[in-house]
């Protein structure tokens, strides 16, 4: 696709934005495809939907299938403003890293169909679902190996000014055979040095 190509795609879709949604839907995809240039998946083509992954109060995350590559698909459990506003105020937040992380979940596409987020996907599911199950043996080196990439991955964050406030094993996703870490689910997560950093938020007693 081309740039007047692109450029004509974002203008439809900042007007069904706004149409849908008001001032406050438009400004947060505007902000996502013109101001951070998020890569974005038009209307009009094929996402495969494979099964569910997860669900929260407002998004629900599949597994999609889209350019013959997997990806988890983060989108909102009912189309309203506000549940659409939501997703699309963690893909603000993930857009904020500056660059990416090995340990830090990476935004790839915004879905125009449904507002949603294409996001990598972590083949072995959380670290809550890998310890409950007790999916196979682990030894001291690999929990030293997960704490060692959950500090990284925090520090990484706070030198982006940017606080979690949400790590809980079922945010903690595992991938590469349950050696690699990645740390997701950015709804509550927001900037150093706001004025509301230390709201109630979050899952009490877990804000980090």
């Amino acid at each position: 696709m081309d740039n007047s190509s692109k450029e004509k795609v974002i203008t439809e879709v900042l007007q069904k934005a706004y149409k849908e949604g008001g001032i406050v839907l438009k400004e947060k995809l505007r902000k996502l495809l013109v101001e951070r240039k998020v890569p974005f998946i038009p209307v009009t083509n094929e996402i495969e939907s494979l099964r569910p992954l997860g669900h929260g109060v407002f998004g629900i995350v599949e597994l999609i299938r889209y350019e013959k590559k997997l990806y988890a698909h983060k989108r909102p459990r009912q189309n309203t403003s506000e549940q659409r506003s939501g997703i699309l105020e963690e893909g603000i937040k993930l857009s904020d890293i500056a660059q990416h992380h090995p340990n830090i979940q990476r935004l790839n596409f915004i879905n125009l169909r449904t507002f949603g987020l294409v996001i990598d996907y972590c083949s072995n599911g959380s670290l809550d679902g890998f310890v409950r199950e007790k999916i196979s043996n682990y030894t001291l080196v690999d929990v030293l190996n997960w704490g060692y990439q959950l500090a990284d991955a925090l520090s990484f964050l706070h030198s982006n000014k940017i606080i979690h406030r949400d790590v809980k094993m079922q945010n903690i996703l595992l991938k590469d055979n349950y050696q690699t870490l990645v740390l997701t689910d950015y709804g509550t997560a927001t900037q150093l040095g706001k004025s509301w950093m230390t709201d109630n938020v979050g899952t009490p007693s877990m804000y980090f």
